[in-house]
C-alpha cells in the first residue's frame, strides 16, 4: 500500500542512485549505477525503486521502504527478487529500509526461511535491513545529497538538530542547484514530519 512518502522516496533514489547504494552500505566501484523499471505488474507487485549496477558483473539492488509493520515483509521481498531475477536475468540484493521504528518488529529478521512438514528447510532466502534510527547523523551528512533528507531520523540527530539542520543547509548550497535544494528540504520536512 502506498504511503505518504513513497513518492518522496523514489523520487531521492531517482535524483542520485549512486548514493543509494552507499546508504545501505553497497560497493558501486566506479560502475554506472541507473534506476529501471520496478514494475512486476504480470503478477500485480510493484517493487519501490530497483538499481541496475552495470559493472563487470551486472547486478539489481532492489530498495523496499517500509514506513509501517508489515508481518509479511520478508515474503514480499522475496517475491519480488525471484520476479526480478526472472525478468532481468541478473542478481538481486534486497533492501528494506525501514524509515520508522514502528515499522520494526519480530518479523523485520532479514531471512525468509521455507521449511517441509518434516522440519528441513527447502529455501533459504536473506535480505538486509537499513534501521534508519541506527545511522550516525555524522555518516548520513557525510553521504550523497539525496540521502540527507534521513540524516535528521538518524541516530543522535533529535539532540543536535539545529547543527544538523544547518549542516544540511550548508550541503544543499554548496552541491544543489536551488530547485533541487528546495525539493531535498521539501523531502526532508516530510520525511520528518511523519515522525
Amino acid at each position: 500500500m502506498a504511503t505518504p512518502f513513497d513518492a518522496t522516496m523514489k523520487h531521492l533514489v531517482e535524483s542520485q542512485p549512486e548514493a543509494w547504494l552507499a546508504y545501505v552500505g553497497l560497493p558501486v566501484f566506479g560502475a554506472v549505477v541507473e534506476v529501471i523499471d520496478a514494475d512486476l505488474s504480470t503478477l500485480t507487485a510493484e517493487a519501490d525503486k530497483v538499481l541496475k549496477v552495470n559493472s563487470p558483473e551486472p547486478s539489481l539492488t532492489h530498495l523496499e521502504f517500509q514506513g509501517g509493520y508489515e508481518r509479511e515483509m520478508g515474503e514480499r521481498v522475496l517475491r519480488y527478487s525471484v520476479l526480478l531475477t526472472y525478468q532481468h536475468r541478473m542478481p538481486v540484493h534486497s533492501v528494506v529500509i525501514l524509515l520508522r521504528r514502528e515499522a520494526d518488529g519480530p518479523a523485520m529478521t532479514g531471512r525468509v526461511e521455507h521449511r517441509y512438514p518434516n522440519g528441513a528447510v527447502y529455501l533459504t532466502f536473506s535480505y538486509t535491513i537499513i534501521r534508519v534510527w541506527e545511522k550516525s547523523w555524522e555518516e548520513v551528512l557525510a553521504g550523497g545529497l539525496a540521502t540527507l533528507p534521513l540524516a535528521p531520523l538518524a541516530q543522535g540527530a533529535q539532540e543536535r538538530l539545529p547543527e544538523v539542520f544547518a549542516q544540511m543547509q550548508q550541503r544543499f548550497a554548496q552541491k544543489a542547484a536551488p530547485s533541487e535544494a528546495r525539493e531535498l528540504w521539501v523531502a526532508t520536512s516530510i520525511r520528518y514530519s511523519d515522525e
